[in-house]
């Protein structure tokens, strides 16, 4: 069977973290989601919408494992509003998975490598869209 053709844009996109735009992520990380068996609710829009502010992109929902993960895809070099990591400690505290992240990031998730609520530290560590960024520690 011959192989599918990919172009090369397609193929740098994917595996070029920082030329992906968050659109970009947004899909891979669908892709990579859907082919591990997990169902897609998209809460993300590229238009001003009526939705309280700080709800994650995505709800990834995985009914054979009783599952589900709230994810706010992020690309290489984006930061989280203060909206969208205020909620995302509130779902966490309330006991839902919460993550944030690049492909890369959902794939580490995915693969069990470190719990998803780690990611939003890590995002949230860099700084918060429209705010100074933190001074880093001496």
């Amino acid at each position: 069977m011959p192989r599918p053709k990919i172009s090369k844009t397609v193929l740098q996109i994917a595996t070029t973290p920082h030329i992906r735009s968050e659109k970009d992520e947004e899909k891979l990380c669908d892709i990579l989601a859907k082919k591990c068996g997990w169902q897609v609710v998209r809460f993300s829009q590229a238009r001003a919408t009526m939705q309280t502010e700080g709800i994650p992109d995505r709800l990834y929902v995985n009914a054979q494992h009783k599952t589900a993960l709230w994810w706010e895809v992020k690309r290489a070099g984006g930061q989280l509003t203060r909206a969208q990591y205020e909620l995302l400690c509130a779902l966490n505290a309330c006991g839902h998975r919460v993550g944030c992240g690049t492909l890369e990031d959902f794939t580490a998730v995915l693969a069990g490598r470190f719990h998803p609520i780690i990611t939003v530290t890590n995002w949230a560590d860099r700084g918060f869209r429209g705010e100074p960024k933190p001074k880093k520690a001496k």
